[in-house]
């Protein structure tokens, strides 16, 4: 790597963001804290032997930084865990470039489901969304249909095999008759995580992200 490009990491807003810039932080202000106490101490008296006296104040103050700096390396390993665990939360969400536009592709996904089963719907709703943060929004789909209870329990485990993944906020099931047949009402919400985040650029010069269909 050559020294201006070395120079441009080291001045970087997103270097000193990262790990790497938070420790080359916490070592750089270590040493710089050492040659404080080293001038501030007078550890060397007369230019060549030490100051006892100093000697054993700079020491304690040595073991009070390295005590800092272990408790700022634990610190930042628990933003990184955290921030893994952040990461995973999008693990399996729906992503509009690449799974569609959720308002009908989701709509369209739980219709051929259905429609697969030979099951029909009373009521599909529409695709709500509700903002969770700038990242992040769960879309919901109320779903309201009848069946017994094998064609039932057959699709929760079609709806559970589903890709993106699906799970229920809410359902109630009830007991009716159906053409004088003894069957299940149920109604329920399906909720799916939408990861919001903007595409990581390619690289290539020239060359956006894509929706489907092509559209830039």
């Amino acid at each position: 790597m050559s020294s201006n490009a070395i120079k441009n990491k080291l001045f970087s807003k997103a270097f000193w963001k990262s790990r790497n810039g938070q420790l080359t932080f916490c070592v750089a202000g270590g040493a710089f804290s050492i040659l404080f106490l080293l001038i501030q101490f007078g550890v060397f008296s007369g230019g060549l032997l030490p100051n006892a006296a100093a000697e054993e104040r700079l020491e304690k103050e040595l073991k009070k930084l390295q005590q800092t700096q272990n408790e700022l390396e634990s610190d930042l390993a628990a933003q990184e865990e955290v921030r893994k665990q952040a990461a995973a939360k999008f693990n399996g969400a729906w992503k509009n470039s690449v799974h569609g536009v959720p308002e009908v592709e989701l709509r369209s996904m739980l219709e051929n489901t259905a429609r697969d089963m030979d099951l029909r719907y009373n009521q599909l709703s529409m695709v709500k969304k509700v903002s969770f943060n700038q990242d992040l929004t769960l879309l919901e789909i109320d779903v309201d249909l009848t069946a017994d209870i094998d064609s039932l329990v057959k699709f929760f485990m079609a709806v559970h095999a589903l890709k993106p993944e699906l799970y229920w906020k809410r359902f109630d099931c009830r007991m009716i008759q159906y053409y004088g047949m003894p069957a299940i009402r149920f109604v329920g919400t399906l909720r799916c995580v939408n990861d919001l985040r903007p595409e990581k650029a390619s690289g290539k010069p020239g060359e956006t992200s894509t929706e489907p269909g092509g559209r830039k």
